[in-house]
């Protein structure tokens, strides 16, 4: 199918909300940010109390700062920060995140865990900053603020601030689109370059940036022409920094492990195996069914939850399809995501007699920025936007009580 030659010009879908100026939006949203980083803080140190008068816990500030914030994931992470990676199940992470961690650790002295929770809180900013002007670009103030709100009160949002990559992976991510959007393929390329860096799902940010020069160009798709080709111009070269990076990285794989791909290899060794998308989510349906879930039952319940709203974010989506090359490019990311995150079940338990099919999906929707606009664009009454607010705080408050406890991992 040829999608129409797009203008020259990028020209975001219309939006209901009314104008601002653009200098005050970029106010508005930054004292949001920063109002919003607070209330989420708040809300854990609130928890994190809660949680250790319970437990009979003598209530440190270390603890409630630092011990909640970088457990299960953050061991490895700091582990290669400190010493590389000296064993082929490091490779599941991928290396941005600690060699930061490191490189921070070097210039200042500050110790590695409180380095990692300093490069989480400034990333988390930086994302929750640039996803606003995105959304607000995009659909508008409404959109925008909302959107921020529900992504920095998701009930999983509490990894942003911990020692893992979802905070730096998000920014980077939407540093690159954000910068794609606007016409500057540069930046775009080496953000998500640097995102592919950080997770593997990176490197699909890359159709993004594609569908936008392409329509920068206006050059329509017929790639199969001498015209098209020699419309896409050198400049395009750019657009294969991420596709540069994962290949370099790849080859360092290959040098010190014996394996191009040796995150695949080490994904079987923490019990990960691939599985039909259709196949993982029935067999997670019928699990959540059993009469006899027994007490991994909520858990598994959160885990569809969330992929259900990822699933809802990509239906509320595809009105957008024919607003604009940037959303039709965004939505095929998002699929490639929804597609991903579901065909890659956990077996646990000798002979990996017990599954999780959909394991780590509630911290994974963190990384889908567009679904929290998508879905915030739908919410159009007053009162539905209360009770999405009202119902996703109290659910970060359980789940990261649950997660202070050490009873949830994702």
């Amino acid at each position: 199918m040829n999608f129409p030659v797009e203008a020259a010009v990028y020209e975001p879908p219309k939006s209901t909300a009314p104008k601002t100026n653009p200098r005050a939006a970029v106010q508005r949203i930054g004292q949001l940010t920063v109002g919003l980083a607070a209330m989420q803080q708040l809300l854990m140190l609130c928890v994190g109390i809660v949680i250790d008068h319970f437990q009979h816990h003598r209530i440190l500030w270390r603890g409630l700062f630092i011990q909640n914030l970088s457990q299960w994931d953050s061991g490895w992470l700091l582990q290669i920060a400190q010493h590389g990676y000296t064993d082929i199940a490091h490779t599941a992470f991928f290396p941005l995140y600690p060699a930061l961690i490191w490189l921070l650790h070097l210039a200042t002295g500050i110790g590695d865990t409180v380095c990692g929770l300093l490069l989480s809180l400034a990333s988390f900013l930086v994302a929750l900053f640039v996803f606003g002007l995105w959304a607000n670009q995009q659909f508008g103030w409404r959109t925008a603020w909302l959107g921020m709100t529900l992504l920095a009160l998701f009930p999983t949002a509490f990894f942003f601030r911990a020692v893992y990559t979802e905070s730096l992976f998000l920014a980077l991510s939407v540093l690159g689109v954000y910068a794609s959007s606007r016409g500057r393929f540069g930046t775009a390329g080496l953000c998500v370059g640097l995102a592919a860096l950080t997770r593997n799902t990176g490197i699909f940010l890359t159709v993004i940036l594609l569908f936008d020069y392409v329509a920068d160009r206006g050059i329509g798709w017929r790639w199969w022409t001498r015209a098209w080709w020699a419309g896409l111009n050198l400049r395009a070269l750019r657009l294969a920094v991420p596709v540069v990076c994962l290949a370099a990285y790849l080859v360092w794989l290959k040098v010190h492990t014996g394996y191009y791909l040796a995150f695949t290899h080490a994904e079987k060794l923490w019990n990960r195996t691939y599985m039909a998308p259709w196949e993982t989510l029935w067999r997670a349906l019928v699990q959540l069914t059993h009469p006899h879930g027994g007490a991994l039952l909520p858990y598994h319940a959160l885990e569809f939850l969330c992929w259900l709203l990822l699933l809802l974010g990509f239906l509320a989506g595809l009105r957008f399809a024919r607003s604009s090359a940037h959303q039709r490019g965004t939505l095929i990311y998002f699929l490639a995501f929804l597609c991903i995150v579901t065909a890659t079940p956990a077996g646990t338990g000798p002979g990996q007699q017990n599954w999780d099919y959909l394991l780590s999906v509630p911290r994974f929707d963190l990384a889908m920025y567009p679904m929290f606009a998508y879905l915030a664009h739908r919410l159009r009454s007053r009162t539905a936007c209360v009770c999405a607010v009202a119902v996703s705080v109290l659910a970060f408050c359980v789940v990261y009580g649950s997660f202070c406890a050490g009873s949830f991992i994702a």
